[in-house]
């Protein structure tokens, strides 16, 4: 039995703008956390569970501004909206959760001697 385990910590996203949606707001920087750990079973079979986003780290909200209105009651835009629509560089869903299975079915060649 062979245990992996793979993170990309702290990855990094710097402060970003959005001039044609948001006029003269500035989302600020974020830090996202991915993780998966893998467990390989009679050299055939892979597990994998993991995380992208494990902590679910959001953009900023839209902010009120001249340009921008943002309803006190919703928090949000007109449409609904309380988060960017492109959700900036790493969307805005939040943290998400998988379980995969993978399995090996190459056979190795045998090989014999006469």
């Amino acid at each position: 039995m062979e245990c992996t385990l793979r993170r990309e910590a702290h990855i990094y996203f710097g402060e970003w703008r959005n001039e044609q949606d948001y006029p003269g707001q500035v989302f600020g920087a974020k830090t996202t956390v991915d993780l998966d750990v893998s467990y390989t079973i009679a050299e055939k079979y892979t597990v994998t569970i993991g995380a992208q986003n494990l902590f679910s780290t959001y953009p900023d909200k839209i902010a009120q501004s001249s340009a921008i209105n943002v309803f006190p009651i919703s928090g949000g835009l007109a449409d609904g909206q309380v988060y960017p629509r492109s959700g900036g560089p790493f969307g805005m869903n939040g943290g998400f959760g998988y379980v995969s299975l993978k399995a090996n079915s190459e056979t190795q060649p045998t090989f014999s001697r006469r």
